[in-house]
């Protein structure tokens, strides 16, 4: 949020503007050509492949999307796929290549327009039409529609910040929603007091990095929350010191990533990751569900919709041989 203190905002008006169902309605040819515009820039050195052949296999793995629903095999014709990991980030892509093309000219250069995925935040002058703009940016392309929300009582809620004017400039303080519920990991369930902890932090870590110091009580809100749900108060007391150091340091992770081991979680397992933490990274597996000891198991095998593929490669004899339930 450094960027809204530095551009003032008297004479402004906070506005947001959301797009409709992003990831469904991003067209995959248009989310290619944007990969495309984006790899141009590049060295081709930094790619594993030739920049040809990296195209066409990420578009391969967005232009086909089966999938099964009661029974029966569908292909996606629309859009990007839901859940698959290159949707957000061709999604995003795409997007900057209309706000280049597009949106920049539509609400000027001076307009500060900060995008998060499909949400966007904008501190645009008073005197612009207001009404007619979510019109103007939803005419650029006829599946990216978009939706307009104005600031109320000089504050506005933006993902899990809300803004509030001040004469001086904007504070920030955390948004939660009317119909949030504080429903967090107990600290008698089972999971790793590693995971536990990390959970804490991040509240703390939100905290300390949103709110201006009027609206630091948000830390004793965190307390009050974990408290509830029977974490020690020396534990607090340890984790938000420890938020707190991370805020001020912000240190660069030093792990080498190939100095590392995955084991069971046990509690042998956490003493043993605090023994050697400054020369071995230690990460436990969660182990497993109760789902995964009482889930009758099937095999893919006797599934009347499995089937054999036989792909050839283009450069060689050699063929590649899979099976597939889809």
């Amino acid at each position: 949020m450094a960027t809204l203190q530095g551009a003032g905002m008297k004479c402004r008006k906070l506005v947001s503007f959301a797009v409709k169902s992003l990831f469904t309605n991003v067209p995959i040819d248009g989310a290619i050509r944007a990969a495309e515009r984006a790899l141009a820039k590049m060295d081709e050195g930094e790619l594993p492949l030739q920049i040809d052949n990296y195209i066409k296999l990420i578009s391969l793995c967005v232009e086909y999307g089966p999938f099964e629903f009661r029974g029966r095999e569908y292909e996606q014709i629309q859009g990007l796929a839901m859940g698959s990991p290159l949707s957000s980030v061709f999604a995003q892509l795409f997007m900057e290549t209309l706000e280049a093309d597009h949106y920049r000219n539509i609400v000027r250069r001076k307009v500060v327009w900060l995008r998060y995925v499909d949400d966007t935040l904008a501190l645009i002058p008073t005197r612009t039409n207001l009404p007619d703009l979510p019109h103007r940016l939803s005419a650029v392309h006829p599946f990216i529609q978009f939706t307009m929300e104005e600031e109320r009582n000089e504050q506005f809620p933006f993902l899990d910040t809300m803004i509030h004017r001040r004469l001086g400039g904007p504070i920030f303080s955390v948004y939660r929603k009317p119909t949030k519920k504080d429903y967090f990991i107990h600290y008698f369930s089972a999971h790793s007091k590693k995971t536990k902890a990390g959970v804490v932090i991040g509240f703390f870590l939100r905290a300390l990095r949103i709110c201006s110091p009027e609206f630091l009580e948000e830390i004793q809100h965190v307390r009050y929350t974990f408290q509830h749900l029977h974490y020690p108060r020396s534990m607090l007391t340890h984790l938000r010191r420890k938020a707190e150091f991370m805020s001020r340091s912000r240190r660069e992770d030093t792990w080498n990533k190939t100095q590392g081991i995955i084991i069971p979680h046990s509690e042998l397992a956490e003493h043993l990751e605090a023994l050697v933490s400054r020369t071995l990274k230690i990460t436990t597996s969660s182990g497993k569900k109760i789902e995964d000891i009482v889930r009758e198991k099937t095999s893919n095998h006797n599934r009347p919709l499995s089937q054999v593929h036989s792909i050839p490669c283009g450069g060689c004899d050699r063929v590649y041989i899979g099976e597939t339930a889809r």
